[in-house]
């Protein structure tokens, strides 16, 4: 199974749920998943803000060097699920490949239940930017949750 996150630069959101959805899957032995993280609007000189990186570190999460990716129709096709964190997004892939819409999942519908975007904390500070980080975080927890049960289809 391989699953992708997406957002906008791939050094916010997406890169977070990328590695809370990894440390999830090292500690408990779930070997056969792979997880990707992928931005529709980046550059490879994008940096991960220092805001994000002490989030991390505060989950005991200390991340490899990142380079942002730009999503990819092959990212597309090769992924079991996609999972993005805006409406915008979800219409921006689903026109990069239709052919791969069920596939395609705003992060806080397939895993809380939300109909509703998980907004970008590059601006936020304080306790907004908890607020969004608390969301984000419950929501990877979730789509671990639904992905490691015996009786998952995708």
């Amino acid at each position: 199974m391989k699953i992708c996150f997406v957002c906008q630069a791939n050094i916010c959101r997406s890169f977070v749920a990328q590695q809370l959805l990894q440390r999830l899957l090292t500690q408990n032995k779930k070997p056969n998943i792979d997880v990707i993280s992928r931005g529709i609007y980046t550059s490879p000189a994008y940096a991960v803000p220092d805001k994000i990186k002490n989030f991390l570190a505060q989950k005991q999460i200390l991340p490899q060097a990142h380079t942002p990716v730009l999503l990819s129709k092959q990212d597309l096709a090769q992924s079991d699920l996609v999972l993005v964190m805006t409406q915008e997004q979800w219409d921006f892939v689903f026109n990069q490949a239709p052919q791969f819409t069920a596939k395609y999942h705003l992060l806080a519908e397939y895993a809380l239940g939300q109909e509703q975007d998980i907004e970008d904390p590059i601006s936020l500070t304080g306790k907004a930017f908890d607020r969004v980080m608390t969301q984000l975080e419950k929501a990877v927890f979730e789509v671990y949750r639904k992905i490691t049960r015996p009786d998952t289809a995708l």
